[in-house]
């Protein structure tokens, strides 16, 4: 007989809302510094589904792009992650790639 499958102890976050800078709005806080690494971030995901703390680990280059990205990050929304069962938070670690030049 087959074993019986089994639910994963921790399943990962699914996202709702998950906006980020328009490119435009990164070129006019940056006109004479383009951006020219993409940023590493970590997100402390919350329980209730928002994010709390975010850091910025490795800059674009540029702060007020990478101020744009914090302040968006913020308002992002997410079906949390699962522990048995129960909402939990963690830290993600991430690069953003898809808003830059």
């Amino acid at each position: 007989a087959p074993a019986p499958t089994r639910t994963p102890v921790v399943t990962e976050p699914v996202w709702i809302v998950r906006d980020l800078p328009d490119a435009t709005r990164v070129r006019n806080r940056c006109p004479k510094k383009v951006p020219a690494v993409v940023p590493i971030v970590e997100a402390h995901l919350l329980s209730n589904g928002t994010v709390g703390d975010v850091r910025i680990t490795r800059s674009s280059g540029c702060a007020a792009a990478d101020q744009l990205l914090e302040r968006a990050m913020k308002r992002w929304r997410f079906k949390p992650a699962l522990r048995k069962g129960k909402p939990i938070s963690l830290w993600l670690t991430m690069s953003v790639t898809h808003y830059w030049w």
